[in-house]
């Protein structure tokens, strides 16, 4: 018979967890049936949040997750396994069949349905097992009987890899009973159950695991912190995904893990980026996407962090970026659309402005070739050299906000032997707006002459070209027209052109400045 906090699943693979038995009122089903409220794992599927007819007969963690069967409903799978019987039922096939001269005392169904034989045949082949996979198993205990159980266990000292994920535990302890006989494991996954214990019996530390799944199991931190973590001193890799944790739960969460380096804290309900970091000093890589973020309040650099997925959160200015770029300065792969700020961009106004606010730092691939990877997108030093003059160019011509005494801007200018801001005198500093439907440029067709003319600012650049044609009597075929993009620089050792060889552009694309210089080259024709 059920019990409260129990798992259930359905014959349909959904998991939910009992938090109500008993009776409902006469109307509902009559006055003998006995009742189970669920929590379903799957919000989704909930009609209710435990109450029904106005009164409560249990509380849901998730709002409107909750819902009333039967005991009797035939759509709830009455078959539940131990980790043994699972284990044989899984890997008991006639592949397996091996000659062992020796007998087993397990006295189980498990013994009547598959003989002693058989059983010894199996147990000689889990010694050459490295993984067990026993997802979605019905699996809600350890064993029945750990005497019955010792010869299997004992077989299983080779199993490095151990998914357990979805499955109906509701208790560590009775995980700590299976790994604590796996002293090689190496990655454990226990995604999709539920953990609702507070106390834990004192088990053995497992200093060879370093990857830990605990996805969507709404285990709590304090769970973690004082049940789990103590147990794993050897943790690299964590998964806390999906446990609806907010932004107070991770106040007082600590690791004070020294090997760990991969944190998810994706599909949570964070409005910030977790303080804790602070104190993760070998962290390199931190997923925080499908969160609520629209905020940065860390007082430290996160200088090893090299991997932030931060997509689809709430950020929604420049200067939350901009904190961000200056908290973690040595990024080499970020994603980060899905963000509102970033809903009207391109792709390609995106990468723009994200490589030029962050410091992009460069890594070898196999073929030697120095690159960095932003929203999935590879770039090499070419491509980042070429955003970078571009977003320098928008942030002079007023295009792009961002503050010219940061010390990205600085490095920036530094890179690319610029003076950090120009100096303009005010008649030269109006900037091109929408409003405005003319806009005066300085054409400079060679040394000595020049021409001063008031454009209007949807005219072409082959609009342009053809006056400068009509002046120089040459072929609009032969033209360049190019503008520098450090114009103001008193240095003239790296003196940058951006040509207008987009003859369909139009002029208010560039955000020329009134009084703006451009140049005029003469090319070859080869025939």
């Amino acid at each position: 018979m059920f019990k409260e906090y129990d798992r259930i699943s359905t014959t349909d693979n959904e998991l939910a967890t009992i938090k109500y038995i008993g009776k409902l009122p006469e109307s509902i089903w009559g006055p003998d049936v006995i009742a189970l409220g669920l929590e379903w794992d799957e919000a989704e599927r909930g009609k209710n949040s435990g109450s029904i007819e106005g009164v409560s007969y249990f509380k849901t963690d998730i709002e409107g997750a909750g819902s009333f069967l039967k005991s009797t409903n035939k759509k709830i799978v009455k078959e539940r396994y131990d980790f043994i019987e699972s284990l044989i039922r899984q890997y008991a096939n006639e592949e397996n069949e091996t000659i062992l001269n020796k007998s087993i005392v397990f006295g189980t169904k498990i013994a009547e349905s598959y003989g002693f034989h058989k059983l010894n045949s199996i147990q000689s082949d889990f010694k050459n097992l490295p993984s067990i996979s026993l997802e979605r198993k019905n699996i809600y205990k350890s064993f029945n009987n750990i005497e019955n159980s010792k010869s299997i266990l004992a077989n299983l000292v080779n199993v490095t890899n151990l998914d357990l994920s979805f499955n109906l535990f509701n208790d560590l302890n009775e995980v700590w009973g299976i790994i604590d006989h796996l002293p090689n494991l190496e990655s454990l996954n226990l995604n999709g159950n539920r953990f609702f214990n507070r106390e834990s019996t004192p088990t053995t530390i497992h200093p060879k695991i370093k990857r830990l799944k605990l996805a969507s199991t709404n285990i709590k931190t304090d769970q973690v912190t004082k049940l789990v973590l103590p147990k794993f001193v050897g943790l690299r890799d964590l998964s806390l995904a999906g446990n609806q944790f907010n932004d107070a739960d991770l106040v007082d969460f600590t690791t004070p893990h020294l090997s760990l380096e991969d944190i998810d804290l994706s599909y949570n309900k964070m409005t910030r980026i977790p303080e804790f970091l602070e104190s993760c000093i070998n962290v390199h890589s931190i997923n925080l996407a499908h969160n609520q973020i629209k905020d940065v309040q860390l007082e430290t650099n996160l200088e090893k962090i090299y991997h932030l997925d931060i997509r689809h959160n709430e950020i929604q200015d420049w200067t939350t970026i901009d904190k961000l770029s200056q908290v973690l300065p040595n990024l080499k792969l970020l994603r980060i659309n899905g963000n509102p700020i970033f809903k009207d961009l391109s792709i390609e106004e995106m990468l723009i402005n994200l490589v030029g606010r962050f410091e992009c730092q460069l890594y070898k691939d196999k073929s030697n070739t120095r690159l960095c990877k932003i929203n999935g997108s590879f770039l090499n030093e070419d491509e980042i050299q070429n955003f970078e003059l571009y977003f320098i160019s928008k942030v002079k011509l007023g295009v792009y906000r961002f503050n010219m005494r940061s010390e990205r801007w600085n490095r920036l200018m530094t890179k690319y032997k610029m003076a950090p801001k120009p100096e303009l005198k005010p008649q030269t500093i109006i900037k091109n707006q929408l409003s405005f439907k003319k806009i005066r440029l300085v054409v400079h067709l060679n040394e000595d002459t020049k021409i001063n003319r008031v454009f209007l600012i949807d005219n072409t650049v082959l609009r342009l070209k053809g006056i400068i044609s009509k002046h120089l009597r040459k072929s609009i075929l032969k033209i360049n027209i190019f503008y520098f993009i450090n114009e103001f620089e008193e240095s003239k050792e790296l003196k940058i052109k951006q040509y207008l060889d987009d003859d369909l552009a139009l002029l208010d694309s560039f955000g020329f400045y009134q009084q703006q210089n451009l140049y005029v080259s003469l090319k070859e024709i080869t025939v």
